[in-house]
């Protein structure tokens, strides 16, 4: 069994094949966008029409595209929280950052974060509870 990516609010699978897709909108533009699922890889694909809207900066807002949830997590306005189910039945939890260019993941395990990216230091105030579940 593969690593799944899978929304906190409905549990519904973001990742059918190897990319992460999520529902995202910048102002008045929607789309959705494929995320790489290495937390260090900031890479990302989405449609010409929606990618002209994005700018270095800007920052997203990301639902789940099925439930139609938010996906703002619940430490930081400024992060992005889905859920990370291991092929150990382990439930983690990612965070990534909603602006544009900034590069900043953390994984928590409900023990231990693990952070990656350039701008990381940005959120050296992030904490998680050790008793943070997500399942």
């Amino acid at each position: 069994m593969k690593t799944k990516f899978a929304c906190p609010r409905c549990r519904s699978v973001l990742n059918p094949g190897e990319a992460i897709v999520l529902a995202v909108r910048v102002g008045d533009a929607r789309g959705l966008i494929q995320l790489s699922p290495e937390p260090a890889d900031y890479r990302y694909v989405c449609d010409d029409s929606f990618g002209d809207h994005l700018q270095i900066g800007d920052e997203v807002d990301f639902a789940c595209p099925v439930c139609c949830e938010d996906l703002t997590s619940p430490h930081s306005e400024k992060l992005v929280e889905i859920l990370i189910l291991t092929p150990d039945d382990e439930v983690h939890a990612a965070q990534f950052s909603r602006i544009c260019g900034e590069h900043a993941t953390f994984v928590h395990d409900g023990r231990e974060t693990r952070s990656f990216g350039k701008d990381r230091s940005r959120f050296d105030d992030l904490t998680f509870d050790e008793h943070d579940r997500w399942w």
